[in-house]
């Protein structure tokens, strides 16, 4: 599904710093001294690709260093056994239901031309009228399907970062990412009338960046309204 040239669009990529492999290794032994509580998670958890990816985000916020960034990959893990996450990709009906979920939102993924996961997503071709209903009768299914969008790229990303920890490790070039493009031709006001879908998609995505400066003791503040079923971004732009 090519983009025409003068179709507008954006593109977004994952840019990583460079993480040591000295830092991985910290950062994999302290989670795996770290896993009680944790299900289908702990092998996650300990993967020397998602330590990696963590790393670089940890020092992108400038929060470096495997210490600062272990409570925000264990926050993940859990959030992870939460959702049922390692499980959707042989989820049959969440398989089948994010399929049909393509047809209404307009997107696919593939490989670009260096190998990196690529999504695109026609935003302003959507049929609202479809989609609102779509989405008023699973919003929940609508969610799962999402994450399971998110988890497919994340499975390969790290497959490629395996391999590109040791090219790095080597001396030799790494640009593992993945790319999104938003096709926006067509998006309008009527695409901010549609509650249901503002509500659905309007939501924080359930990672934030690792706090710089952590309290260990934080206070909770009584006015804060806590999602306990935090919803992920509908395009998969953070890859777990």
């Amino acid at each position: 599904m090519p983009l025409c040239e003068e179709q507008p669009t954006r593109r977004a990529t994952m840019l990583q710093p460079h993480v040591t492999e000295a830092e991985v290794h910290e950062l994999v032994e302290l989670a795996a001294r770290s896993t009680d509580g944790l299900a289908a998670s702990r092998k996650w958890v300990v993967s020397p690709a998602v330590c990696r990816r963590y790393l670089a985000a940890g020092a992108s916020a400038g929060a470096p260093g495997a210490t600062a960034v272990l409570p925000f990959l264990l926050r993940s893990a859990r959030w992870r056994d939460e959702e049922a996450v390692d499980a959707m990709l042989e989820d049959r009906a969440l398989v089948s239901f994010e399929r049909s979920l393509r047809e209404a939102m307009l997107y696919d993924v593939w490989n670009d031309s260096s190998g990196r996961p690529l999504l695109v997503e026609r935003v302003g071709a959507w049929d609202l009228a479809r989609l609102t209903r779509l989405v008023d009768e699973s919003p929940e299914e609508v969610i799962r399907a999402h994450i399971l969008v998110n988890e497919r790229i994340r499975v390969q990303l790290d497959a490629d970062a395996d391999a590109d920890g040791r090219a790095s490790a080597a001396g030799g070039p790494t640009d593992r990412r993945a790319v999104l493009v938003f096709d926006l031709q067509g998006l309008g006001m009527a695409h901010l009338a549609r509650p249901s879908l503002l509500r659905l998609f309007g939501k924080p995505i359930p990672n934030p960046k690792p706090d710089p400066n952590p309290n260990p003791n934080p206070k909770r503040n009584p006015n804060r309204n806590r999602n306990p079923n935090p919803i992920p971004n509908p395009i998969p732009n953070q890859v777990r």
